[in-house]
């Protein structure tokens, strides 16, 4: 990378960076290399250090910039690394990733180090929005001194909920898992894998961003944030599945209906669909697969069936809770004797995907 010819340079990374150098500190730099053998001593240095140390060209722009403004004389190899990486704020790193991971769920996040992206990704998104400063700050900092103490990639571009492709660090498009394999998730970034927790159908073809983020609420409730983060987006989960011990399907093709023994359950789904009703409702709703897009349609239908879409579009979030509380085992004031989340919890995480509630 560093000694090949930009196309758009004409020369390489490397040699573009000594005339900047030779720009910034005219006849200082250049003192400091009697021969050719000197300057392609430094190439092989300073690329080598960039190598090991993830340095990117926008780093090196920074840092340039630095020199430029502070710097009387050129910096050793140490110095322009230290520029390369300055210090982070833990402070304000930790309301810069606060802010961008909001930003992230509509692909407009910017951030001003990968560290801090890193930092953000291992500690979760959700936990990044839904939880205050002071609980978030000490997760974050240890999260932020392992991702510096090891190597540091690119930023992964997310995507939006209105876009059926995503693209990652490398570059390379890969399809959303709307087809009917699942082997392709496998083969997603790390980053691609604890995107934003959303539903894949759009706001527009769901009917309006709460309804949306409502989805998102009830795969919380019932698949949990933790496994939302390690499967695919919940929607290959089965009953019984813990973080601890992912119990996943292997095919969108159709519902699996594997039934789970011990809790008598069909259970499938990013919506936990009973296979029973799975059945009725592909038919009445013409649904050609399981694929996620099919699941976010399934579950809006019994939205729309239990009156909960306008208390929805309208930002009455409990009393929408309150109608499909007897669909979903999860939610509060279901009565099947099963673990109900509290209603807070749930406006937490139907906020922080985006959902808006009436004054």
């Amino acid at each position: 990378m560093w000694h090949e010819i930009h196309p758009k340079l004409g020369i390489s990374l490397m040699d573009h960076l000594f005339n900047r150098m030779d720009g910034a500190y005219p006849s200082r730099w250049k003192a400091q290399f009697p021969s050719e053998q000197a300057i392609s001593n430094w190439r092989e240095a300073w690329s080598e250090a960039f190598e090991e140390e993830g340095i990117t060209t926008q780093m090196i722009s920074d840092a340039i910039r630095v020199c430029r403004n502070r710097l009387d004389w050129p910096p050793s190899l140490a110095e322009f690394l230290k520029l390369c990486k300055p210090p982070i704020n833990v402070d304000a790193a930790v309301y810069e990733a606060i802010d961008q991971m909001r930003a992230r769920q509509h692909v407009k996040d910017v951030w001003s180090d990968p560290a801090i992206y890193w930092a953000a990704v291992k500690v979760g998104e959700y936990d990044m929005i839904s939880q205050t400063f002071s609980q978030v700050k000490p997760r974050f900092e240890a999260a932020l001194k392992k991702v510096l103490d090891g190597e540091i990639h690119p930023v992964c571009r997310g995507s939006s909920a209105t876009s059926s492709r995503r693209t990652c660090s490398s570059g390379s498009r890969t399809r959303c898992l709307a087809s009917v394999s699942l082997r392709s998730a496998t083969r997603r970034c790390g980053a691609c894998r604890r995107r934003a927790t959303m539903a894949r159908i759009d706001a527009v073809a769901a009917g309006g961003k709460n309804r949306v983020a409502f989805l998102d609420m009830i795969a919380v409730s019932e698949i949990g944030a933790v496994q939302l983060a390690k499967t695919d987006d919940g929607y290959n989960v089965l009953v019984g599945s813990t973080p601890g011990r992912l119990m996943l399907f292997k095919s969108y093709a159709d519902h699996p209906n594997i039934l789970n023994t011990s809790l008598k359950s069909t259970a499938a789904g990013r919506y936990q669909i009973l296979y029973r009703w799975w059945r009725i409702y592909r038919q009445q709703l013409k649904l050609p697969d399981f694929s996620p897009i099919s699941q976010d349609k399934y579950a809006l239908q019994q939205l729309r069936e239990h009156g909960a879409l306008p208390l929805i579009d309208a930002g009455r979030f409990k009393e929408a809770v309150a109608k499909v509380a007897n669909v979903w085992a999860s939610l509060p004031g279901a009565g099947y004797g099963q673990n109900e989340n509290a209603m807070s919890y749930l406006l937490a995480a139907y906020q922080a995907a985006g959902g808006g509630v009436s004054a």
